[in-house]
């Protein structure tokens, strides 16, 4: 109504840098074979564990239990 009101401010969270986290933890993996002359599986290796990651992440409330570990070791082991 009055022009000397200040619009209430938002707390803004912090920035998630998970995604850059993942791709950094990945990019190794992808210059192993790129390294090796294979890096058509080295991309497919490294989208797959990518997803495996993102999955983790979408779930990391479930970290306390032994299954949820168990479940992801299976995976990988795919």
């Amino acid at each position: 109504m009055f022009d000397d009101e200040q619009p209430p401010t938002e707390e803004k969270e912090p920035t998630d840098y998970t995604g850059l986290k993942i791709v950094a933890i990945l990019a190794p993996v992808m210059l192993l074979f790129a390294y090796l002359g294979n890096a058509e599986m080295g991309l497919s290796v490294c989208i797959v564990l990518g997803m495996i990651a993102v999955a983790v992440y979408f779930r990391w409330r479930l970290r306390k239990h032994v299954w949820f570990w168990a479940t992801i070791a299976v995976v990988f082991a795919l």
